[in-house]
């Protein structure tokens, strides 16, 4: 701790003038130390620290988050294309052929045992041919395709396609 040395009643009175925080050393080496602190160049550095210390960190706005919008798309609702297959050829088309292929597949019958309805050429409102399957995430894209009735058993099925033949009966 320095020492406050007094040496007569002038420096005692010249001391209690001085403000609380200056204090005079006895030393050299102390007073050499307070002369290269002193002045108003310690005090404006302590303040600075003070403020870059104290300021609080940037705000960064919080991004908007977006609630799900409903598809402006129909979820099962396919859309009807004005071309359909011709009547007289539906059995030889395509689309006929391989609902057939699909629906003795999944139904376990042979082709021969399986008629074709009709044929509808549609657009799908997304990947799942308008037959989601529960747990499955579906590409979110307009799909061409086709509705294909057919029937086996005394039962009604519908076929749903792809235009590359790939679909599934819809149950």
């Amino acid at each position: 701790m320095p020492v406050i040395a007094h040496s007569s009643q002038a420096e005692r009175t010249k001391e209690r003038r001085l403000p609380f925080f200056v204090l005079r050393f006895s030393s050299r080496a102390h007073r050499h130390l307070a002369g290269s602190l002193g002045g108003p160049w310690w005090a404006i550095g302590v303040l600075l620290v003070l403020l870059v210390a104290c300021t609080p960190p940037p705000v960064t706005p919080a991004l908007p988050t977006l609630a799900p919008s409903p598809s402006p798309f129909p979820v099962d609702t396919p859309t009807p294309s004005p071309t359909s297959p011709p009547a007289g050829n539906i059995l030889s088309s395509f689309p006929a052929q391989a609902a057939v292929r699909i629906a003795a597949a999944d139904l376990g019958l042979s082709p021969e045992a399986i008629t074709v309805e009709s044929v509808e050429e549609l657009d799908w409102p997304d990947a799942s041919l308008g037959c989601p399957q529960p747990g499955m995430l579906y590409a979110q894209v307009i799909t061409p395709g086709y509705r294909v009735i057919v029937s086996a058993g005394g039962r009604t099925y519908a076929v749903h396609l792809d235009t590359a033949g790939r679909g599934r009966v819809c149950r």
